[in-house]
């Protein structure tokens, strides 16, 4: 699971009826030294975090295409209609073609890297083909080539079917690639695991929208400002807006719910927040989506209402408002064309230090498996002492580790 353990670590497979084998015991003095790490190697958060966000905005980006540019247009003519569609496509084209091979080199690289440092006889082939989390990362890597397969698709394709096709491609093993992470996570094992897992995926899917429609409305203000005359483009862009408020909000809804779920099925106590490394860590990850809920709500409840109203005061009847207000509509207008690409921007660059975060907390050990090592430990150090005289003798007792289970008894005379 990306955390090193060293030392020995002892134990006893049970009878089939839950009884100890005659003979098994443990040796106390094996342990010693025994140590496992709690946050992940820098490189192994790096590689998860390129892997992970690469293929959540290439998600995200052809459900925009599919969702919201794409219905968005219907209203132009069919030539500019034709254009809007073939750039949105074009764009995702080219975020496709970076981002997948990237998503897949890194994943590529995480396997090698975790084999490399296995000190067995375990091999490449062993780990992809009979290892749960080898099998997964595999599923993930091939996820990330057969999305790369419906972007060419979609690059090559002339007709319209064959172009829809190649990004529903891309998109369902995006989602497909996004799920084997989910199952891997830390809700993947315990009670309650499929709940766990489907609020989790949930989490990362509504995540992976949100990013990738804001990445592509970053070419699209720029794209409609040079295609398209006044007042189709203007039009185009509420259109957009609109049905890109409706994905982020229920995003947004769907990222918290999630977000509130997984927090208190990991965090056993409110102490474990600030007691813990993955609670420390998950607040880090807390001060990072403060900051960008905040640049969302500026863009999705603030300037985004201002451009759509400012839109309609300029086109709406016909360009019948007062010639006063219109003016003062358009100048509005231009302002906020100019305002919103940076917003956005600053929105994105949010959003991927968020992701770099999840990739850190996804490979911490839980809070609960901290505590529980903690107890363990704890209980490992306490021992029974007692002293008794006998005559001119010392008696010595002690047993350890005085719990149930099996312990040592040793009398010292």
């Amino acid at each position: 699971d990306g955390h090193t353990w060293r030392g020995v670590f002892q134990f006893i497979v049970l009878n089939p009826d839950g009884a100890v084998p005659a003979g098994a015991e443990f040796n106390p003095e094996a342990t010693a030294g025994a140590t496992t790490s709690l946050l992940p190697k820098p490189v192994d958060a790096a590689l998860k975090w390129i892997a992970l966000l690469a293929l959540a905005v290439a998600a995200g980006a052809a459900f925009w295409v599919r969702a919201v540019a794409k219905p968005a247009a219907a209203f132009l003519d069919d030539d500019n209609y034709d254009n809007a569609l073939a750039a949105s496509e074009r764009w995702l084209v080219n975020l496709g073609h970076i981002l997948l091979p990237a998503s897949f080199l890194a994943m590529a690289a995480l396997v090698l890297l975790t084999v490399s440092r296995f000190e067995t006889g375990t091999t490449l082939g062993t780990y992809l083909v009979s290892i749960r989390t080898g099998q997964h990362r595999l599923i993930f890597a091939l996820s990330a080539a057969l999305a790369l397969a419906g972007c060419d698709l979609l690059y090559l394709a002339s007709g319209r079917r064959l172009r829809a096709a190649g990004t529903l491609l891309m998109l369902a093993a995006s989602l497909l690639g996004l799920l084997t992470f989910s199952l891997t996570s830390h809700g993947g094992v315990g009670t309650g695991a499929f709940w766990a897992v489907v609020a989790d995926f949930v989490h990362l899917l509504a995540s992976a929208v949100w990013l990738g429609a804001l990445a592509m409305l970053v070419p699209f203000l720029r794209w409609t400002r040079r295609a398209l005359a006044a007042p189709e483009r203007f039009l185009y862009m509420a259109n957009v807006f609109d049905r890109f408020s409706v994905v982020a909000a229920l995003s947004v809804i769907a990222v918290l719910a999630t977000g509130v779920f997984n927090g208190l099925a990991q965090i056993p106590e409110f102490s474990a927040l600030f007691d813990t490394t993955y609670g420390r860590t998950l607040v880090v990850k807390l001060a990072l989506v403060a900051p960008l809920l905040g640049v969302a709500g500026l863009n999705a409840f603030r300037l985004k209402p201002r451009l759509v109203s400012a839109i309609d005061g300029v086109y709406q009847q016909g360009g019948a408002h007062p010639e006063r207000h219109r003016a003062a509509a358009e100048r509005r207008l231009g302002a906020l064309q100019r305002i919103l690409p940076w917003t956005i921007a600053f929105e994105v660059a949010l959003a991927i230090v968020v992701f770099g975060s999840v990739a850190v907390l996804s490979q911490t050990s839980t809070a609960k498996g901290e505590l529980a090592q903690e107890d363990a430990q704890r209980q490992a150090a306490t021992q029974f002492k007692d002293q008794k005289p006998a005559g001119d003798l010392q008696l010595d007792f002690v047993v350890k580790p005085n719990r149930v289970g099996l312990n040592e008894y040793a009398l010292t005379i």
